[in-house]
């Protein structure tokens, strides 16, 4: 009854208004329903067959309740099923997110395939499919970073979203062969920040290199990210770092008139913070 109540909320293209009052009373009866085992069972065979619903707003909310439950064995198989079965394309990328936390789920080779489908999934797939990647563990973690270099490259995935995912999910890998397939990215607007984010996350004297190389490059053709020289001073207290050639780089932004202000008050408060 609560998931039939859904139809009152506002929905359109796998968005559901989550102020709607009738989500709230879902999400409430949900964890009331997790305190005993006997409803909680009960709980996530529903949660399981309402992935079959012909509502979308119904397997929408589906999909999303069943995080708390993704170790229950029905549920992770209805989610597969779901994956296989699902055309609307923000309810699917919901699924494979969902597939890639479970344990003992395939989420991460249905990322992989999303990312390489010849029959092209949705860009939010695609998207969802690269940020699946940057939980790879163990063996996986050498095939998530060759996807997710794939994506990057000259003939990778046009679409910014997804080359921004790439570069997040490849910062979480500590792929430091990643190095070369972020810098690239930094010459696009649209992804640059993201990428030199994610080379400071990598952190290491390559990822270093690479941004202050780039970095020193642009600042004074043209307007840079402010979360680039974020990522570039937060290299400032490794022993790899030219504390001089950082500070002359953050000076350069901090009076460069093609800068916006956003950016010039970064380098500015990083300065203040170098001295």
């Amino acid at each position: 009854a609560d998931f039939v109540a859904l139809k009152k909320c506002t929905y359109k293209n796998g968005r559901l208004d989550q102020a709607c009052p009738q989500v709230g009373a879902l999400q409430l009866r949900l964890q009331t329903r997790q305190r005993t085992a006997k409803l909680k069972e009960k709980m996530v065979t529903t949660l399981a067959n309402l992935l079959e619903s012909k509502t979308e707003s119904t397997r929408l909310m589906a999909a999303a309740s069943a995080e708390p439950h993704l170790g229950e064995v029905e549920l992770r198989r209805a989610l597969q099923r779901a994956w296989r079965e699902e055309e609307t394309p923000a309810i699917r990328a919901l699924i494979l997110r969902q597939l890639c936390r479970a344990p003992g789920a395939n989420g991460g080779s249905l990322a992989r395939g999303a990312l390489a489908s010849k029959v092209e999934q949705p860009a939010v797939v695609r998207a969802a499919a690269a940020s699946c990647l940057g939980l790879a563990r163990g063996k996986d973690r050498a095939l998530a970073g060759q996807a997710l270099r794939k994506v990057l490259g000259d003939k990778g995935d046009p679409d910014h979203a997804v080359r921004g995912d790439a570069c997040e999910a490849l910062g979480r890998l500590d792929d430091e062969a990643a190095v070369p397939a972020l810098a690239a990215q930094l010459g696009t607007p649209e992804v640059a920040w993201r990428c030199a984010t994610a080379m400071a996350a990598l952190g290491g004297e390559k990822a270093y290199e690479a941004l202050l190389s780039h970095t020193r490059s642009r600042v004074e053709r043209g307007p840079l990210p402010a979360q680039q020289l974020r990522a570039l001073a937060s290299f400032s207290g490794q022993p790899f770092a030219d504390q001089e050639a950082l500070k002359k780089v953050l000076k350069l932004a901090a009076q460069g008139k093609d800068q916006k202000e956003e950016t010039r008050a970064v380098a500015q408060a990083e300065l203040a913070r170098l001295k």
